[in-house]
């Protein structure tokens, strides 16, 4: 689907910020022979120092930023979450243990989760001893700490602010929401058909040599149908970024051959040779769920993110991928414009998710849409404490229930998806009293 819709046009000072970032990034194409993948273009627009989108200073999250979360839209949201962490705090992990009673969240975003759940806890009696926050950005953490300063001061003590993972493991629970979709993918194209996006996405023919390149190596075969595979490229050509194809490498055909072809034979049996199909995957997953394991002696992580299945990641039809941009609100399809300026995200492969946690040593308790997990954690029962205390706020309630649960908004895009380490069996069948209906792990294409 092309999305197509005027953009407010970013002020000036935004402009120029964007147009430094720009100028690194051509000097890096030029310093790579003309060309970067698509993976490190978005690890600068997003991260690079002192002028990525999360790491330089411009409001990112609610009405006036770029997107809304779901801990932004309801304090709910953040207390079913608590609900499960008291329930695996207090039934899981041994209380004679040291840091047995440590949370840490990956990308806080305004800090406004991280206030709600340790308010959550302190009422339930279940506050951990350390609330750590993972945040590269120097501008969020202060933001972070705000929120928290004026939320829940007393509480303020317990949190502390990280650049990297802890050194030390931790037992208790580690916490990512909306923290996948941002991480930097390798952008693919089969049979080297164009997106046809607009100008700052077009994909302009590859030279003769990359041709043969690709062809002598990038050959793969789905229903004994060859099909050519393009690493899509950024370059610089004519004063804009654009698109294009180059070779691929043994690793990423590998990896697109496994992910996307294969589950065309497995599913669909439909491949329609010499169609236009660009998609992407994840290349830094696998470590990622291999460094989250190392960091946890004992506990659950808990991520939530909206994707799909393997089989519906990689449907035939869905032969633009999943890669979107968010500027003020708005969804588009254009990822080059404006870098630094606007959010790029792609949906997470959940299949994926799940063999890089048991690759990881790491148990799957539980896989559920975003709506099974929040009824399941007492969303109808904090809805009506929430509403014999605020009764006049009915109907703004009620429609944040609605934007979490319905299966046109935020219900069933989102996913849940726990991993467990270190737990006894008794432990482990502890942390399912909340996540053991409407499971879906044994999905046909999860494992």
């Amino acid at each position: 689907m092309q999305i197509r819709q005027p953009l407010p046009a970013p002020p000036p000072q935004a402009l120029q910020h964007s147009e430094q970032l720009r100028q690194l990034i051509i000097q890096a194409i030029a310093q790579n022979g003309g060309s970067i993948p698509f993976a490190q273009f978005m690890q600068m627009a997003l991260y690079q120092p002192g002028f990525g989108y999360y790491v330089a200073g411009q409001e990112k999250f609610g009405a006036e930023g770029d997107f809304v979360t779901a801990p932004e839209i309801s304090a709910l949201f953040s207390h079913c979450i608590a609900n499960h962490c008291a329930s695996v705090l207090t039934r899981c992990l041994p209380q004679q243990s040291p840091n047995h009673s440590t949370i840490l969240e990956l990308g806080a975003g305004s800090g406004i989760m991280a206030a709600d759940i340790l308010q959550r806890l302190a009422t339930l009696d279940a506050l951990p001893e350390r609330y750590l926050i993972l945040e590269p950005g120097t501008e969020l953490r202060q933001r972070q700490h705000e929120t928290l300063r004026q939320r829940c001061p007393q509480l303020l003590a317990r949190v502390q602010w990280l650049q990297q993972l802890p050194t030390q493991p931790i037992r208790g629970i580690i916490l990512a929401n909306e923290v996948m979709d941002a991480m930097p993918i390798t952008l693919f194209n089969l049979n080297g058909g164009n997106t046809d996006r607009t100008d700052h996405t077009h994909i302009p023919k590859a030279s003769p040599a990359a041709t043969r390149a690709n062809d002598a190596t990038t050959q793969a075969y789905t229903n004994d149908t060859a099909v050519t595979i393009n690493s899509v490229q950024v370059v610089h050509h004519n004063g804009t970024l654009q698109f294009s194809h180059g070779p691929t490498s043994p690793e990423q055909q590998r990896q697109i051959s496994q992910r996307c072809l294969q589950t065309w034979d497995a599913h669909y049996n439909a491949y329609r040779p010499h169609q236009p199909y660009q998609s992407e995957y994840n290349p830094a997953l696998d470590g990622w769920i291999q460094h989250l394991s190392e960091t946890l002696l004992a506990g659950t992580i808990l991520l939530i993110d909206y994707g799909y299945e393997r089989s519906d990641y990689y449907r035939p039809e869905r032969d633009q991928g999943t890669l979107l941009c968010h500027y003020r609100h708005h969804v588009h399809d254009q990822p080059l414009l404006w870098p630094g300026l606007q959010d790029i995200t792609c949906s997470v492969d959940f299949t994926a998710v799940a063999a890089a946690a048991d690759q990881a040593e790491l148990a799957i308790a539980a896989y559920q849409t975003q709506a099974d997990f929040l009824f399941n954690n007492g969303l109808e029962a904090l809805f009506n404490q929430a509403l014999d205390t605020h009764p006049e706020q009915q109907y703004r309630l009620a429609q944040q229930v609605r934007t979490l649960t319905l299966p046109s908004e935020m219900g069933e895009r989102f996913k849940v998806m726990a991993l467990t380490k270190g737990f006894t069996s008794t432990q482990q069948a502890n942390t399912l009293v909340n996540l053991e209906q409407a499971d879906r792990r044994h999905r046909r294409s999860l494992t």
